[in-house]
């Protein structure tokens, strides 16, 4: 982040000129760099939490502590393997020619062996999975948090990247033959007009401890939503535990419907589910999440 010729002086006088001829529409003097001298303002970030560094859990936190650095996140998620694969030589699992695939088909190998270790896998197959599951859990999270922080101070976002223009293991939702991954269903629905999403869970939950969920709509539609109804459905092992929450949404906005408070059942253990249901005339929107109950 030190100064440079070309962040410090020739991105300058390039942005100068852009407004110069054109004064209708911003421009952002250079991407992915955090602020520095001399503005101090920066632009718009690349986020790689769960791939390049730290947790996918780890953005909500980071956004409350810097906030000025999730304005527009132009690039964040993480590689999984395509459906169409045959270019790995799965067969012969798991002795990938890794060495290849990273010098021809962009794996990360280091960054796989952290977040989605290939050891832990018997087969090709489940590997995939995994690496599919995780890069679509890491999208829709990621998404979900930026859309809650909608012009406050979010303005947009651009996950890293679509599709692939050849074979490869990339960041990619849709392979090279435009197959999707599980990621990129995972987009769909976190970019749906209106969503309905809670507070992450925590990894786990202690047995005896308090649980305290903030709910919110998002909504991007240019009308107001009106009779809306929530419905949030905990279950778990021995039990369940039910909310609703009614009333109106605006416009283009986010708002915060409710407070999901549980205290964990002492003896009880297994996974626990949380799911929302959003209803508003013929707008029906899901959501859910899951986690684990120890003693």
């Amino acid at each position: 982040q030190l100064p440079t010729w070309n962040r410090s002086v020739l991105d300058r006088w390039v942005k100068r000129a852009f407004e110069h001829a054109d004064d209708t529409r911003p421009v952002i003097p250079h991407s992915g760099v955090l602020p520095h001298l001399p503005q101090l303002d920066g632009g718009d970030s690349h986020l790689y939490f769960g791939w390049y560094h730290g947790n996918e859990r780890d953005l909500p936190r980071f956004a409350a502590t810097a906030p000025r650095l999730v304005r527009f996140v132009s690039e964040f998620g993480a590689q999984a393997v395509p459906t169409t694969a045959e270019f790995m030589e799965p067969e012969r699992w798991p002795d990938l020619d890794w060495s290849h695939l990273e010098r021809h088909h962009a794996l990360q190998k280091r960054q796989f062996d952290a977040h989605v270790p290939p050891a832990n896998y018997t087969t090709f197959e489940a590997w995939r999975l995994a690496t599919q599951q995780y890069q679509a859990t890491l999208l829709r999270r990621h998404i979900e948090t930026l859309r809650r922080l909608k012009y406050r101070p979010t303005g947009g976002f651009a996950m890293f990247s679509l599709v692939d223009a050849m074979p490869g293991v990339s960041w990619s939702v849709l392979d090279h033959e435009r197959h999707p991954k599980l990621g990129f269903h995972a987009v769909v629905e976190a970019c749906r007009p209106v969503i309905v999403v809670a507070d992450r869970l925590p990894a786990h939950l202690r047995a005896g401890s308090h649980l305290d969920v903030d709910l919110h709509v998002v909504s991007d539609l240019r009308h107001q939503l009106e009779a809306v109804t929530v419905d949030a459905h905990l279950t778990w092992a021995t039990g369940e535990q039910r909310w609703r929450f009614e009333g109106d949404v605006p416009a283009d906005t986010c708002v915060k419907v409710g407070r999901l408070r549980w205290q964990t059942p002492h003896g009880a253990e297994g996974m626990v589910s949380l799911e929302l249901t959003l209803t508003a005339g013929d707008v029906v929107v899901h959501n859910h999440d899951i986690t684990t109950l120890r003693l």
